[in-house]
């Protein structure tokens, strides 16, 4: 017996993705297999997977800390990366994520973050902080989401799961100046581009260790600019967390 309608009827929102996957099947971006974005066994290849190294001068290291020579050119400890952006499979991911509003892939990077999240163990010294890359509200309009907040949302769920003392904050660090796409500008115009553009709300305390997170470093310039303002405004510590570096 039927107890109610809701025994047989499909929520919209699972309705909504059956059909999609239906009409428009999904691929791995490596190995062409049918049913998800990237399947585990392409992505664990060992091309794929970001090296652990200075992100500023390529050295290597066991943790992506910013190596002692490099750090007098900015405020960024180090860099943690899932993914080499220089592979065809990674970037197009991403880009279709970013740029495509390919909002479904969000899917895959939340398996990758619950995968790879003990790889941030080592900066649990104490409390931290989770903070997106803000998005100039003009472009999140026009993308109709920030994919860096998406992410530290991700990241924070997930090490909340495994009973890490961490804070997410997606309010407090501000874009105010409405800037060119970095993809398209050459390193020394992507800094001059990013002057300024980036404040912290005053009424706010800026947390003392932070973890910053974007989807793709690769110049770092972004990244600088965000550390810049934060430690300017007294934080200690900033890490950078992103799906890929270039």
């Amino acid at each position: 017996m039927i107890k109610s309608l809701g025994d047989f009827v499909i929520p919209a929102q699972a309705g909504i993705q059956l059909f999609k996957d239906a009409l428009f099947p999904i691929h791995c971006a490596d190995c062409g297999q049918e049913g998800e974005w990237w399947c585990q066994s392409c992505r664990q290849e060992p091309t794929n997977l970001a090296e652990s190294a200075c992100y500023r001068c390529g050295r290597s290291n066991l943790d992506g800390r910013v190596c002692f020579n490099c750090q007098k050119h900015g405020a960024i400890a180090g860099v943690m990366a899932f993914f080499n952006y220089k592979i065809p499979a990674v970037a197009r991911l991403i880009t279709d994520f970013k740029y495509h509003s390919v909002f479904e892939m969000s899917q895959l990077w939340q398996k990758i973050i619950t995968e790879e999240i003990w790889r941030l163990d080592f900066l649990f010294t104490g409390p931290l902080t989770i903070m997106p890359v803000p998005l100039h509200p003009r472009r999140e309009r026009e993308r109709g989401f920030n994919q860096s907040l998406i992410l530290a949302e991700l990241i924070y769920s997930q090490l909340k799961n495994t009973g890490k003392e961490c804070l997410l904050d997606s309010q407090n660090l501000c874009r105010t100046r409405f800037t060119a796409q970095q993809a398209k500008l050459d390193r020394r115009a992507r800094q001059k581009n990013l002057r300024n553009a980036f404040c912290w709300n005053l009424d706010a305390v800026v947390p003392e260790r932070i973890l910053l997170v974007d989807d793709v470093i690769t110049s770092g310039a972004t990244a600088r600019e965000c550390a810049r303002v934060l430690k300017q405004h007294g934080a200690k510590f900033v890490w950078v967390a992103a799906l890929a570096r270039g």
